[in-house]
């Protein structure tokens, strides 16, 4: 028995250190939607301390028009037992949206279906992604329409 303890407290460390660590936000949500947990990290993306979402529908946080979507993809994470969200807004205390990707999923806890879930803040890499779309478009109308000879070595 004594072992047993030990290693689960060893465990319970390890879980510890890395929730406490990891860049993205780790969250859990019943069925109904409902946040029951969330870590610490959650301030750095979105501005609200865990303790402000912790038994708040997470419906709260989604973009409006994003809403109808987020629920379909909520009815097939129960019935696939995962679910991807690679564009989802996310209301900041501020009141502005950051764009996360969400993965996750559902798992049984204590007799009960979780959905336990990583989100990372893509914002910036979208951003980034625009501006060289933006430069490669800006490149080739210069290039396609030039009167002068381009040479490129």
């Amino acid at each position: 028995m004594l072992v047993e303890k030990k290693s689960s407290n060893l465990y319970e460390k390890k879980y510890h250190f890395l929730i406490d660590n990891i860049l993205d936000v780790i969250g859990e949500l019943d069925l109904d939607g409902m946040i029951n947990f969330v870590s610490p990290q959650v301030y750095d993306m979105l501005g609200y301390h865990p303790d402000e979402m912790i038994g708040t529908n997470f419906i709260k946080f989604i973009h409006p028009d994003d809403v109808p979507g987020i629920r379909k993809v909520m009815k097939k994470a129960i019935k696939s037992k995962e679910v991807s969200l690679p564009g989802l807004r996310l209301k900041h205390k501020k009141g502005n949206y950051v764009l996360v990707f969400a993965k996750g999923k559902l798992i049984k806890l204590n007799d009960k279906a979780r959905l336990i879930g990583v989100i990372r803040d893509i914002t910036e890499s979208k951003i980034a992604e625009q501006k060289l779309k933006e430069s490669e478009e800006l490149f080739r109308t210069i290039f396609e329409t030039a009167k002068d000879c381009i040479f490129i070595k």
